[in-house]
C-alpha cells in the first residue's frame, strides 16, 4: 500500500502520515512510497482504535463527504457588450 493510500483511508494529509511515519521509525521518502502490508495494517489499527478509520476502510468525516458530493454549480457565461467607440467630432476653429 503506498503512503498516499494509507493517509487518505486515515482521513490525514499524506504530510501528516510521513511525519508520523518517520517518528515511528519507518523510513518513508514521499507519499509514492510503498508500505509494507504489515506496517499498513499496524496504522489502519491504531487508525480504527483512534475512531479515524472505519472497520469498512472509510474515514470519519460527514461533513467532508457532504461537501465533496455537492457539485458546484457551474458558472455562467456573461458576454459583455463591448461600447461602441463614441465618434469624436473634431473642433472647428472660427
Amino acid at each position: 500500500m503506498r503512503v498516499h493510500e494509507l493517509a487518505k483511508k486515515l482521513g490525514l494529509t499524506s504530510k501528516e502520515l510521513i511525519a508520523t511515519l518517520k517518528k515511528s521509525g519507518v523510513d518513508v521518502a514521499n507519499h509514492m512510497a510503498h508500505l509494507e502490508e504489515e506496517v499498513a495494517q499496524k496504522f489502519l489499527k491504531a487508525g480504527a482504535e483512534a475512531g479515524l478509520v472505519k472497520n469498512t476502510g472509510e474515514t470519519k468525516g460527514p461533513e467532508e463527504k457532504e461537501t465533496a458530493k455537492k457539485a458546484k454549480p457551474a458558472a455562467e457565461k456573461k458576454t459583455k457588450a463591448k461600447a461602441e467607440p463614441k465618434a469624436v467630432e473634431p473642433e472647428v476653429k472660427k
